[in-house]
């Protein structure tokens, strides 16, 4: 009885784990945090957007759009793989719209609610509640809430970059792979918490 107790626990814990990964492989090496997200958003910058953006996707070509996996979700889907979001870095779009954490629900599809689509609290809004801070350059892991555009229109707070190495991001919608973040107009860059 105890022995099937057990193997209960262990399942348990299995479907836990698989559903909250912690560490990405790449190269035969297990890669945590920082690491993990990087390493996750350029295997997955170049996805084509029509299914969650997961390591041997279909591909686009640079600049390509990407919806509806577009620069939210993306960024959402990296800090899930490095850790910073208790989601599957391969989960569907519908399970990072509503994210609760501290009893308050988190749109992570969106990217802040100064966007007008945000309609609550969205991803920048609860990297602040998580205890990420504000930055003054981009490094690895920083989240870069940038001006977007809709139509030739600039529209504040309407795209969102994550760094992977100093000064360079990787984004979707439209498909971009370490270009400068000097590229964009900065409304506020995040780093997680030490």
């Amino acid at each position: 009885h105890i022995s099937q107790v057990m193997l209960t626990f262990v399942l348990a814990l299995a479907t836990i784990a698989a559903a909250h990964p912690l560490r990405e492989t790449v190269h035969g090496l297990n890669l945590t945090g920082i690491d993990a997200l990087v390493a996750y958003a350029d295997k997955t910058w170049n996805c084509e957007g029509g299914a969650p953006p997961c390591p041997g996707c279909k591909t686009v070509g640079a600049g390509a759009a990407q919806s509806p996996y577009g620069c939210a979700p993306y960024v959402a889907h990296c800090l899930a793989a490095g850790g910073f979001v208790p989601k599957d870095s391969c989960g569907s779009i519908d399970s990072f719209s509503s994210v609760t954490y501290d009893g308050k629900k988190y749109n992570l599809n969106v990217v802040a609610k100064e966007d007008s689509i945000c309609g609550g609290l969205c991803l920048m809004d609860y990297l602040k509640a998580r205890g990420w801070t504000k930055a003054s350059s981009v490094k690895a892991g920083t989240v870069c809430a940038v001006q977007g555009e809709d139509g030739g229109r600039p529209v504040p707070w309407g795209h969102i970059v994550i760094g992977v190495e100093n000064g360079k991001v990787n984004a979707h919608n439209m498909a971009h792979y370490h270009v400068p973040i000097s590229n964009y107009i900065i409304n506020e860059l995040l780093d997680p918490p030490a």
